[in-house]
């Protein structure tokens, strides 16, 4: 066994555990999105197609997490549609609804 020691990060922000999982329960399901856009017809298609092109947002709210994937500022012009609101029951962590923004 090695000694190993613990590299000392600044920390950007904590996120609960419980709210890490309600954003990977909904990301699961937003990457399946991801792979559908057909990334060799446009730059826009292709930026939408990769999760690191979007802001995620996650709220409580009665009973439920609510998580936003909101698309960057795309500099090759204007973005139509990508991104989607989840609704993840807090008790079960299963999706209630989703939306796909158009």
């Amino acid at each position: 066994m090695t000694d190993e020691t613990v590299t000392k990060i600044r920390t950007d922000f904590i996120l609960p555990g419980k709210y890490f999982l309600a954003c990977n329960i909904a990301y699961l399901d937003f990457s399946k999105k991801l792979k559908l856009y057909p990334v060799n017809t446009s730059p826009s298609a292709a930026y939408l197609a990769k999760i690191e092109n979007y802001d995620v947002s996650i709220a409580h709210d009665d009973n439920k997490y609510i998580v936003v994937f909101t698309p960057k500022p795309f500099q090759g012009g204007v973005l139509k549609g990508g991104g989607a609101q989840y609704l993840v029951d807090e008790n079960d962590f299963k999706i209630v609804s989703k939306i796909y923004f158009k």
